[in-house]
């Protein structure tokens, strides 16, 4: 913290003051999603962020492990020790297919 920051908080009481003024109808209420979601939720960009495609997980994955594989603190040899394999996109299909909880969008 830069010491900056107010020592002075809020009590429970005026959070919750506060946030019924400003959330009327709840933070997840219609006039919040149809601020954030005009063309609705299940149109919305944003509904990509809790409910991936296939191919947005496996081309996160794909660039972590890139990443990783660059980062100044790995070892000299490039992570090549650890023997740190990446899933292709068929592996990741089979392991979400065989887990009934994970929800992606088509």
């Amino acid at each position: 913290m830069s010491g900056k920051e107010s020592n002075q908080r809020y009590t429970d009481e005026e959070c919750l003051t506060l946030f019924a003024c400003l959330f009327p109808k709840g933070f997840a209420g219609e006039d919040v999603l149809a601020e954030i979601a005009p063309e609705g939720w299940m149109d919305s960009t944003l509904h990509f962020v809790f409910h991936p495609t296939l191919d947005q997980v496996h081309w996160e994955r794909v660039q972590l492990h890139r990443n990783l594989r660059e980062w100044q603190w790995c070892s000299k040899d490039g992570g090549q020790e650890r023997n740190h394999r990446l899933r292709t996109f068929a592996q990741l299909m089979r392991t979400v297919l065989s887990r009934p909880n994970m929800r992606f969008v088509n």
